[in-house]
């Protein structure tokens, strides 16, 4: 076990950099208002100069927000989280989001079962904006105004921290969003990336999905 353990180290051994970009908010439901902002995250391979990285990157026209040094740490947490999935002791956070999502939008919903369908997804911040088009489509909720939402969607209805909050701030202010909808944890750091960037863009923190709905409501009632 030992040596497999080791072993797997060889594959994260050549990773040097994880380079974040911008990618395109995702309305699922046609006219709900709801964007999920996912970031695209390039590995880089061996190579250290930034200015390389840069040229190559921005040379496909890919918009580069910021790099993230893998670490040794970063490695080893990575290496034992894919063998606890291996040895059936953890799953994916992907997996369990649409757990969580399926648990609380009770009944088939087509583009979620699609969404959660599809290969190479990764992550879980998009609970909440899946669990909000849902009551969308089931006539629980409505909405006429543009979101960014970004969030876990706990079994509970809790909505928890997620990473990349620069980048979806980014994301939600160059597609114009009025307002971006993320967890109450994040608030702080949200906070900073506005006043640091000059955004424009409303920040709502929420605890739960709860609270989401109430301040959609809110909105929409102005």
């Amino acid at each position: 076990m030992m040596f497999g353990y080791e072993m797997m180290l060889v594959g994260y051994e050549s990773h040097t950099y994880a380079v974040t970009g911008y990618n395109d908010p995702e309305e699922l439901l046609k006219d709900s208002g709801i964007n999920i902002l996912a970031v695209k995250v390039y590995d880089i391979l061996y190579t250290q100069n930034k200015k390389e990285i840069i040229f190559s990157l921005e040379s496909e026209n890919n918009q580069i927000f910021n790099f993230h040094k893998v670490t040794n740490r970063d490695k080893y947490i990575s290496k034992t989280n894919d063998l606890l999935r291996l040895f059936g002791f953890a799953q994916k956070d992907f997996l369990v989001m649409g757990e969580n999502v399926k648990r609380y939008v009770q009944g088939e919903v087509s583009f979620i079962n699609e969404f959660l369908s599809r290969e190479n997804a990764d992550g879980n911040s998009a609970g909440l904006a899946l669990g909000l088009s849902g009551l969308i489509y089931q006539n629980e909720l409505e909405n006429k105004i543009t979101f960014g939402v970004t969030g876990t969607l706990e079994r509970n209805g809790d909505v928890k921290e997620i990473g990349f909050v620069e980048e979806k701030m980014m994301i939600s202010e160059l597609n114009h969003f009025p307002y971006i909808i993320l967890p109450a944890s994040n608030l702080e750091e949200a906070e900073k990336v506005k006043s640091d960037n000059k955004l424009t863009i409303q920040i709502l923190p929420v605890n739960n999905i709860d609270e989401a709905v109430s301040k959609i409501k809110e909105l929409n009632s102005k």
